[in-house]
């Protein structure tokens, strides 16, 4: 006798199925990353500016180390007077006239030398006192050992204040490395004078008197200073 055939049921295999992932958005990210960048570049470019300008500050500039030119030196072709007894010598220019004066006395003192460089101005007139010009007077005069060039001083400003004005009271000045003084007393004009003592004797001192007046004072003025500054003692 046939079996009775018993029906098969289909076997069904369920394949798991993973879930799906959302999406991910980078837009985020990627904004935040161009903000970092920025703000990186803005702090980088600040330092950057804030070297240059310490750079800036302490280096010097071209036209602070450039080395200055010597001025020229406006005695340079002048002529050069020499006292060979008296140990002294200046420069004067080419064109001033240089004479030895004679003269016996001198704030009331013997004369032993009296050497004048000076120039006259087109103004000045013949056999008149001197107002247009300059002049620089080199004077030796005698003194006692024991005096003092305050002691000189001091008779030239009372002779002065006698005679006209002190219009520069006395003061300090060194001349070629000697220690002098100098004032200024105005009478005819107004004159410059400069004691210095003697380097190597005590028996006579040196007067420089300068004066200058007339419409061309200032360059005068300059003039004798040039002088000055090249007046000097020798050996």
């Amino acid at each position: 006798m046939d079996q009775p055939i018993t029906p098969t049921r289909p076997v069904f295999t369920q394949t798991p199925v993973e879930p799906e992932l959302p999406k991910r958005s980078y837009t985020w990210l990627i904004v935040i990353i161009i903000i970092f960048l920025l703000a990186g570049s803005s702090i980088l470019a600040y330092k950057y500016y804030q070297l240059k300008q310490q750079l800036t500050q302490t280096q010097p500039s071209l036209s602070s180390t450039a080395t200055p030119m010597p001025s020229a030196d406006p005695t340079a072709d002048w002529k050069t007077y020499t006292n060979v007894l008296y140990k002294f010598s200046h420069k004067y220019p080419l064109q001033a006239e240089i004479k030895e004066i004679l003269t016996q006395a001198d704030n009331n003192r013997k004369v032993l030398f009296a050497i004048d460089t000076s120039e006259v101005g087109a103004t000045q007139k013949l056999n008149t006192e001197f107002y247009d010009g300059y002049s620089f007077t080199v004077i030796v005069v005698e003194k006692s050992a024991t005096e003092t060039i305050n002691n000189v001083s001091n008779e030239y400003i009372s002779n002065c204040i006698e005679i006209g004005n002190l219009t520069k009271s006395p003061e300090s000045i060194i001349i070629n490395g000697i220690k002098g003084i100098t004032h200024s007393c105005r009478g005819l004009g107004e004159f410059t004078y400069i004691l210095l003592p003697a380097p190597k004797t005590n028996s006579y001192y040196f007067t420089i008197r300068i004066f200058h007046e007339g419409p061309n004072k200032t360059d005068y003025q300059k003039t004798a200073d040039q002088i000055l500054s090249t007046f000097k003692f020798i050996d």
